[in-house]
């Protein structure tokens, strides 16, 4: 039939009604001496290795059983790619005898005979679709490929076996080398499909979607002596002579290859809207799964698609019609796409939420002119979370915001309009809420105060607007406060106070805070205590005052009237008059008089009564004119000194080791240097009386 060398290369794929199921990298049960790969993607059978001989036949054969039957009382549906390549080589020449696909009830370790058996002959009870390559005239082939279906292991065609003539199938051949190959490359390349119809008993084989051969027959009880239930699978045989040519005693063989191809598919899907999506969007599903192909081949036409989409409904369309769901909630998606054997590389389980429409609300804390008014989001969704808010303010900064919880100042007192639409993560847009929030004015105040001169302070509180005050808030600045409208305050000392006031209205609302900065100074003049001096002794006063604005009057003998502390120089009594005025305008006046002596002199007392009258209790020097006191000292009649100093302003008040002296004529003495620098000394005698 062929007088080249040929090498097949089969591609079969085939599809059937099947429930999912997951890949199965060992789906066929293997027999023979020439398959190299049963799976779910592909079955492929190879002659053997190369060899080096002269003359020699080798054979080899297979056959390959898928793990799942058929149920003949069932429809089936079986496509496959045929393609076959012939590469010729110099000295030798190789030929596949056939190729079948069987159905067969004997189990999955059941292997034919080789050569003209095809890998199924002898297999009973069987019924097989065989495609028979080489013209043997002991089976009675015609002189050309052919197809046919045959039962029982029978290839002869004169048997009864014989279902159906042989049908060529030369036209499919053809030589697709191009013009300047070497050798032709045979290649036979059609997709046939195997349709089995129960009900009226109608075996069918089609190339490229053309009737090529059709049998009525009711298989399960002429065949199969009625069990429906049929393994099937597909088989191969192949032998080689090889005659070497005259100078080439050792030519090679490459042997052929065949391979029944049942697709790769990985499976994938894209929706619109994208999931997770709103309730109320219908969705729809499309398939956006990889399909393994080539020039030959196209995984495509040999995959099935099965949905599941959890709302009670399944498709086998690769894209469905839209799917609606019966409400908010989560469904489980399952989707694969199988080859036609019912193999899949994964099944895709997704959940899908559908969320519901939001339903707005919210909350505001802070309604008062001129503060942040806080709104909270109270938003609730049955099934979703809420991802995105859009709010608007009217007469507010900001006016917008898509924060959960935003805070804004309205300008103005007044009604103003909020609305709220929020979005969930599932794109649920709820209906947008409005409100109307009421802003209340802002109590707007102020304070004035009056003081005195000794740091006492009246506050009084005013109210610039219409504001109805409920509470005022003073602080003093010192730590106390008050809470009263008009307060009076004292301050403990002279300072500067930061003084604060505050106020919330009837409605609820605070003021902003009044501060001032007060100075507080307690008003002082104080001239000095009256004294004595020496006619002509300059005399340093030291007035003790609040301010810088002071005045003596009158400024006779003074060096200076607007200064604390001005030296006097007199030669006879004077009383001189202490004026201060401070910063808030207060005025105090005091006076100092002193008594001038005609020189220096010392002057004690002759007697003293320390009886605790506050009247004459102490004994004291009187020293005009003096500059230092050495010794101011008493001594009782035995010579004992009782008291002694020579600070002039101290003198005894009659206790002697803590307890009174006895009444009695003492014995004083003085020892001063005058301020001329001259040195002087007294004494005499002074009578203690109780």
């Amino acid at each position: 039939m062929f007088n080249s060398c040929v090498l097949f290369f089969i591609v079969v794929s085939f599809a059937f009604s099947s429930v999912l199921k997951g890949q199965n990298n060992a789906a066929f049960t293997k027999n023979g001496n020439n398959i190299v790969e049963a799976s779910c993607s592909e079955v492929s059978f190879r002659g053997g290795t190369s060899f080096y001989l002269n003359t020699t036949t080798v054979n080899s054969y297979g056959s390959a059983w898928y793990h799942k039957t058929l149920d003949l009382t069932q429809p089936f549906d079986l496509g496959f790619y045929i393609i076959i390549n012939n590469l010729t080589s110099t000295g030798f020449q190789d030929i596949i005898e056939g190729v079948s696909f069987t159905m067969q009830t004997q189990g999955t370790n059941v292997i034919g005979a080789p050569e003209a058996g095809m890998g199924f002959g002898g297999i009973q009870p069987s019924v097989s679709v065989s495609l028979d390559m080489k013209h043997n005239l002991g089976e009675y082939d015609p002189d050309y490929p052919h197809l046919a279906i045959q039962s029982n292991g029978i290839t002869d065609h004169s048997s009864a076996q014989n279902l159906s003539a042989p049908v060529n199938i030369s036209p499919y051949i053809k030589n697709l080398a191009p013009p300047t190959a070497p050798e032709p490359l045979i290649m036979l390349q059609v997709f046939c499909k195997i349709l089995w119809d129960p009900t009226t008993r109608t075996l069918t084989v089609l190339f490229d979607g053309t009737p090529m051969v059709s049998i009525t027959k009711d298989l399960v009880a002429t065949v199969f002596n009625g069990n429906p239930i049929v393994h099937w699978g597909f088989t191969c045989s192949q032998d080689y002579f090889v005659a070497a040519p005259p100078g080439d005693p050792a030519p090679s063989i490459r042997t052929p290859f065949v391979r029944f191809y049942f697709g790769k598919i990985t499976p994938d899907f894209i929706s619109n809207p994208r999931l997770d999506t709103c309730y109320t969007t219908p969705v729809l599903f499309r398939d956006n799964s990889i399909y393994d192909q080539n020039d030959v081949t196209n995984s495509i036409n040999l995959a099935r698609w099965y949905w599941e989409f959890g709302n009670g409904i399944t498709s086998t369309l690769q894209n469905p019609l839209p799917q609606h769901y019966p409400g908010p909630g989560a469904y489980t998606l399952r989707y694969t796409v199988t080859n036609q054997i019912g193999c899949t590389v994964d099944t895709l389980v997704r959940k899908i939420k559908l969320g519901s429409k939001p339903q707005p609300d919210f909350s505001v804390t802070g309604t008062c002119e001129g503060v942040p008014s806080l709104f909270s989001d109270k938003t609730t969704v049955a099934t979703g979370e809420p991802t995105f808010w859009n709010w608007t303010f009217a007469n507010a900064t900001p006016a917008a915001s898509t924060e959960q919880h935003p805070a804004v100042i309205f300008d103005q007192p007044g009604m103003h309009d909020v609305s709220l639409v929020v979005t969930s993560e599932m794109r649920c847009v709820s209906d947008r809420i409005t409100r109307t929030v009421e802003i209340k004015e802002q109590p707007q105040i102020n304070f004035s105060y009056i003081k005195d001169c000794f740091r006492n302070i009246v506050f009084n509180s005013s109210v610039i607007n219409n504001a109805t005050i409920d509470r005022w808030h003073w602080s003093f600045g010192d730590g106390t406060g008050s809470s009263l409208a008009a307060p009076g305050h004292f301050y403990a000392a002279d300072d500067t106070f930061a003084v604060s006031l505050t106020a919330v209205s009837a409605n609820g609302c605070r003021s902003d805070t009044n501060t001032q900065l007060i100075p507080v100074k307690k008003i002082i003049a104080f001239a000095g205590n009256d004294t004595i001096v020496a006619a002509g002794q300059p005399l340093w006063l030291h007035a003790k005052v609040s301010s810088s604005h002071v005045s003596w009057s009158p400024p006779d003998f003074l060096s200076s009237n607007d200064i604390p502390d001005p030296i006097a120089t007199l030669q006879h009594d004077q009383t001189y008059y202490l004026t201060v005025i401070n910063e808030d305008g207060c005025t105090m006046k005091d006076t100092i008089s002193i008594v001038v002596f005609a020189g220096p002199d010392i002057y004690v007392p002759s007697a003293f009564t320390p009886n605790g009258d506050g009247k004459n209790d102490v004994l004291k020097a009187v020293i005009p004119g003096i500059r230092t006191l050495h010794e101011f000292a008493i001594f009782n009649r035995w010579g004992q000194k009782v008291f002694g100093t020579q600070n002039p302003s101290l003198g005894w008040n009659g206790q002697l080791k803590g307890k009174p002296a006895e009444p009695g004529v003492y014995v004083w003495q003085v020892q001063i240097t005058d301020f001329r620098g001259v040195t002087r000394y007294k004494k005499g005698t002074v009578t203690l009386i109780r």
